[in-house]
C-alpha cells in the first residue's frame, strides 16, 4: 500500500520508508512465568510454571512516559533480566509508542501486565526474593569527593565512593558480607518518587478497598526493602529513570557475577557499600 496510508496507519510523527515492514501480532501471554508455588502434601514448596526462572525482576513503577518504558525493556532484556513487571499507574508495555522505542522486544521480554501490589507481595515471599528500591542518596550520608565535584554536610567518616552503588536501609536478617542473590529492582517515577501520587477516590467501594490493600501492600515493601542510590554530582538534580534502571542493572549484574566468582577462588569477596543512619 501507499506510505502515506502506511503512516497513517501505523500513527508514527515521521513518514515510513519504502523498505519498512510492519504487521498485526499477538500480545504474548507470559502468565505460566508468574505462576505461584503451591504446596505439596509434605508440606514443602514446589515450583509451578517457570517461576523458578525468574532471578532478577525489573519492577515498572508509575512510569508514564512510554519512551522511557520501551528503553527500559529494551535495556533489561539487553542485560538479560529474567522479567518485568508493570504495576498500576504505569504505562501499557504494548503502547505503540512503547513498541517502537523499545524496537518491539517488549513483545519478547516477559511481563506481568496489571500487576497489583498485592500480588508482587505474594510472588516475591513465594519466591523468596529481595526487593531494591532505586532512591536517591538521604543527606545524611556524604556525597564529598575532593575538587567540589560532590557536597556534604555529613561526617567524613561516611563519605561514600562515587564510582559504586550506595546501599542503605540494610534489614538485619540479611548478611551483610554479599547482596541478595535474587533480587528486584523497582524503578519509580522520576517525579513522583517511590512514595508516589496522593490516593485518588475510584467511585467503587469494591475499588477502593482494592486500592487500599495495593497501598498498603506497597507501603509494606517500600518498608523492608533495600535502598540502592547512584552517587552523583548534586549540581545535578536527578537522572533520567531509564538511564539510572540501566545504570543499575549494569552494576547489578557486575556485582552479582564478582560474587559468583570470589565464591568459586580464594579471592577476597566483593564488598558492597552499605550505610547505617544510627551508625
Amino acid at each position: 500500500m501507499s506510505r502515506k496510508l502506511t503512516t497513517r496507519i501505523l500513527g508514527t510523527d515521521s513518514p515510513t520508508a519504502e523498505h519498512e515492514v510492519w504487521a498485526e501480532v499477538a500480545i504474548p501471554d507470559h502468565s505460566a512465568l508468574f505462576s505461584s508455588i503451591t504446596c505439596t502434601s509434605v508440606g514443602k514448596s514446589s515450583k509451578k510454571g517457570e517461576s523458578s526462572m525468574i532471578e532478577k525482576l525489573l519492577v515498572f513503577d508509575q512510569v508514564s512516559d512510554p519512551g522511557n518504558m520501551g528503553l527500559m525493556i529494551r535495556s533489561a532484556k539487553a542485560l538479560s533480566w529474567s522479567a518485568g513487571w508493570q504495576t498500576p499507574a504505569t504505562v501499557d508495555p504494548f503502547n505503540d509508542k512503547v513498541v517502537r522505542a523499545s524496537r518491539a522486544l517488549c513483545l519478547d521480554f516477559p511481563m506481568k501486565v496489571g500487576g497489583r501490589w498485592t500480588e508482587l507481595e505474594a510472588f516475591l515471599k513465594s519466591r523468596e526474593m529481595v526487593p531494591l528500591i532505586a532512591d536517591m542518596v538521604p543527606n545524611w550520608i556524604s556525597q564529598q569527593k575532593g575538587g567540589g565535584e560532590y557536597l556534604s554536610t555529613a561526617p567524613a567518616s561516611v563519605a561514600v565512593d562515587p564510582y559504586r552503588l550506595v546501599w542503605w536501609n540494610w534489614p538485619s536478617s540479611l548478611s551483610r558480607s554479599k547482596a541478595p542473590e535474587k533480587i528486584v529492582l523497582i524503578m519509580s517515577s522520576e517525579h513522583h518518587g517511590v512514595e508516589g501520587r496522593g490516593s485518588v477516590s475510584e467511585g467503587s467501594e469494591e475499588k477502593n478497598r482494592e486500592n487500599d490493600e495495593d497501598r498498603a501492600a506497597k507501603k509494606r515493601l517500600l518498608g523492608r526493602a533495600i535502598r540502592v542510590s547512584i552517587p552523583m554530582n548534586l549540581a545535578v538534580e536527578s537522572m533520567n529513570v531509564a538511564a539510572a534502571a540501566t545504570a543499575m542493572m549494569w552494576e547489578l549484574n557486575r556485582v552479582l557475577d564478582s560474587q559468583t566468582k570470589s565464591a568459586s577462588s580464594t579471592k577476597e569477596g566483593f564488598k558492597l557499600q552499605i550505610f547505617d543512619k544510627d551508625s
